[in-house]
């Protein structure tokens, strides 16, 4: 008869400790593992980011960049962060210097990677730029302070345009371009400075034009288009347009001057103005006022040609 030899209940423990600890060893030290968090989490306060779209609550879920680094104007990292509510949650977690040294952060936005030298943006009318004065902060001064809100300001002028015909203007007229020119194609935003810098020639910008034939032209505003373009500020803007006429000829504006009622007639930055064209038998007029509340407003005026 075979025996059958038993294990003594200590000896039954310790073979059982063996598995447990490996499995503890192995769940501890394999890719899902992560270890205690330490230092304090960066949280971003907004106070203002308006663009054409309206203020922060309408940029809800959208990506905005904010340039980090150490020292004044000098910026190492992108931290890319999602608009929520008032605040900007970065999507990697960024923590403060644990030493009490200055992080110190710039917001602009949309959100591009930057080159050497800045952020370039190509403009084509359709879309808005916005950069932040600088903020810093460290653990015993934290970015979530009121005073430490991040406020972003317009760096191009909004155009609204709209046409229509003074009384003895021939009927069956047609819209069929309209152009701004002066505009450069490229700007630099320079991080450091907060300011852009144009790249290349000055061009002109087909803002609108129709999809067939062209639309009829009246003495009534809310019967013709309305064209929105963002533009570089503080530079000489020209208009143009083309209209038809039904006896098969075409009037042309060429780069009319557009004078803005500022010091030097040139558009300012984080201004929307309305350039209402009126066109006469005679003569051409421009009409300029602002009627955007979103942005600052500024006096309108009267410019001919």
């Amino acid at each position: 008869m075979k025996k059958i030899i038993g294990m003594r209940s200590g000896e039954r423990w310790r073979l059982l400790a063996i598995p447990i600890a490996l499995m503890v060893y192995i769940g501890c030290t394999g890719p899902e593992a992560s270890g205690p968090v330490t230092g304090i989490p960066v949280r971003l306060a907004l106070r203002h980011l308006s663009s054409i779209r309206g203020t922060v609550s309408e940029l809800n879920g959208e990506t905005i960049a904010f340039a980090a680094g150490t020292s004044p104007g000098t910026y190492s990292e992108i931290w890319e962060s999602r608009v929520n509510g008032k605040e900007a949650v970065p999507l990697q977690s960024h923590y403060y210097p644990e030493d009490g040294s200055r992080l110190y952060l710039r917001g602009y936005y949309p959100m591009t990677e930057p080159g050497s030298n800045g952020v370039v943006y190509r403009l084509d009318g359709s879309q808005d730029l916005l950069v932040s004065d600088e903020q810093s902060g460290c653990l015993s001064d934290m970015f979530w302070q009121d005073s430490k809100k991040f406020t972003f300001k317009h760096l191009l002028t909004q155009l609204n345009i709209r046409v229509r015909v003074e009384e003895g203007y021939p009927e069956g007229a047609c819209l069929t371009r309209m152009q701004i020119g002066g505009s450069h194609p490229e700007v630099l935003l320079d991080l450091n400075k907060a300011t852009l810098m144009a790249i290349g020639e000055p061009a002109v910008l087909t803002i609108w034009e129709p999809d067939g034939t062209g639309v009829l032209l009246s003495g009534s505003y809310t019967d013709t288009p309305t064209a929105t373009v963002m533009l570089e500020a503080g530079i000489p803007l020209t208009f143009f347009a083309t209209v038809s006429l039904p006896d098969g000829t075409s009037l042309d504006y060429e780069a009319l001057p557009i004078r803005f009622i500022e010091a030097d007639s040139l558009p300012r930055p984080g201004v929307s103005y309305t350039l209402s064209v009126v066109l006469n038998a005679e003569k051409e007029k421009l009409t300029l006022s602002t009627t955007v509340a979103d942005w600052t407003e500024k006096d309108g005026g009267e410019v001919e040609f």
